[in-house]
């Protein structure tokens, strides 16, 4: 390999190595994964627990789009980041084969199918049933190993749990005793904590509270309580107990529109951006896309954009949405397509093939410029771009903003990104990795 600094070349140009890059290098479609600002969210919300209190970083559904295997990688640095979250125990046994070895929660039921995977991989199962319960004390004793587990109450959710009364009590009592079996935990999910008065998750805490006392009470050390989520982390002052659970925080994203993240000063660590593939005039009359739902009533410059719906570009912004070329609006016109959707360029005469098109998060400096698609941009490279509050106008398209016009929610747009689009990974204002279901490389 030659000395040349791999920073300054574009993904994709080392023949075939990435699936998806043009002949001259350029990737149709990439999402950029700034770490830097991941860990400046963890840094904000570690500064606003108890020293004392443990966080979980929740890294299920691929790090909500972000990549679970690079995420858990970074925040396992942190000396107060104990435990690691994922919904399955599939997503658990990537964690583990990419050489991760900090404990991690399923927070889902495990399935019997998958029980092994369980035992197999040292993972931590949550259990609230008798069948559960007798399932993992046989693979326990199979294995000769104990298995720890933690149980969920449910205060509200209606999701999954034990009760929080003398039933509940009776089944940690059962848990508790249980042979190969570790209670290491109790937790509870809050349903409404992302209100601006979380009255409803106030109460569902203090249900935990008093419920965690109890179990002390009948003699059972519980050595981690957990309840807070995200938001409660931010609204609920009493209910960062032993550990709390950080999710769509930490990714930069607002747990709703009542809980903000300009409230709480978080940076977004994901941007989608794609590329023009080519330009076109039309005349008034031309219908633009599948079923012509878009019709020019003027001569029109538009262009089309390498990326669509199976992207996880949303097919909801057909006739809605818009991206930045150039640090311009550009208007989605028609219905967005399966790989591709076209956009109005009419007032961008500067706009050429291969510019790069912010489909959502921070502007880098080479999109408000006119840096090439899938190049890696200066801003990547050297950290520009990513100030606090630039997420309007021609700086970005924040996740809330496209959720409000796709008719979705911020989570859903992140998490849906598709594993055929590659994540380019930014550390200390470089970019260092990138990687899709292809394939990965250093750069």
């Amino acid at each position: 390999m030659c000395d040349q600094d791999q920073t300054d070349m574009l993904p994709g140009s080392a023949p075939g190595t990435v699936t998806g890059a043009g002949q001259d290098g350029r990737l149709r479609v990439y999402a950029r994964i700034d770490l830097d600002a991941l860990l400046h969210n963890l840094s904000l919300i570690r500064d606003s627990i108890d020293p004392g209190t443990g966080m979980c970083c929740v890294v299920k559904a691929d790090a909500y789009g972000h990549g679970a295997v690079e995420v858990a990688k970074a925040v396992t640095e942190l000396p107060y980041v104990k435990y690691l979250a994922v919904a399955t125990p599939e997503e658990g046994k990537e964690l583990r084969d990419a050489g991760i070895h900090s404990p991690v929660l399923i927070l889902s039921p495990s399935f019997p199918g998958s029980a092994r995977t369980v035992v197999e991989n040292d993972l931590t199962p949550t259990v609230f049933t008798g069948d559960q319960l007798l399932l993992f004390s046989r693979l326990a004793g199979e294995y000769g190993r104990k298995i720890k587990v933690h149980v969920p109450v449910d205060t509200g959710m209606s999701r999954i749990g034990v009760s929080p009364d003398d039933e509940g009590l009776s089944f940690v009592k059962e848990a508790y005793g249980t042979p190969g079996i570790i209670l290491e935990g109790l937790l509870t999910h809050l349903s409404r904590a992302d209100e601006a008065e979380p009255v409803f998750s106030s109460e569902s805490v203090d249900q935990f509270r008093e419920f965690c006392c109890k179990v002390a009470e009948s003699g059972i050390d519980i050595p981690i309580c957990h309840c807070s989520n995200s938001a409660a982390v931010h609204t609920i002052s009493n209910s960062n107990m032993d550990m709390v659970r950080t999710g769509i925080t930490m990714y930069g994203l607002s747990p709703s529109s009542e809980v903000t993240r300009e409230d709480i000063g978080l940076r977004p660590v994901m941007s989608l951006h794609s590329g023009i593939s080519y330009i076109k005039e039309i005349e008034p009359g031309t219908p633009v896309s599948y079923g012509g739902t878009f019709e020019a009533n003027e001569d029109l410059r538009i262009a089309t954009v390498g990326a669509g719906y199976a992207d996880g570009y949303p097919r909801t912004l057909s006739n809605k949405g818009y991206v930045l070329i150039r640090g311009k609006k550009a208007r989605v016109l028609g219905r967005v397509c399966m790989d591709q959707l076209m956009v109005d360029v009419t007032d961008i005469p500067e706009a050429e093939v291969y510019d790069d098109v912010l489909l959502f998060g921070m502007a880098e400096e080479s999109s408000v410029a006119g840096g090439p698609a899938g190049s890696v941009p200066k801003a990547a490279k050297d950290g520009v771009g990513d100030t606090l509050g630039e997420l309007q106008g021609n700086k970005g398209i924040s996740a809330e903003e496209l959720g409000r016009l796709s008719k979705r929610f911020n989570y859903e747009l992140v998490s849906l990104v598709t594993s055929r689009v590659p994540r380019i990974y930014v550390r200390n204002g470089r970019a260092f990795l990138i990687k899709d279901r292809f394939g990965s490389r250093r750069l």
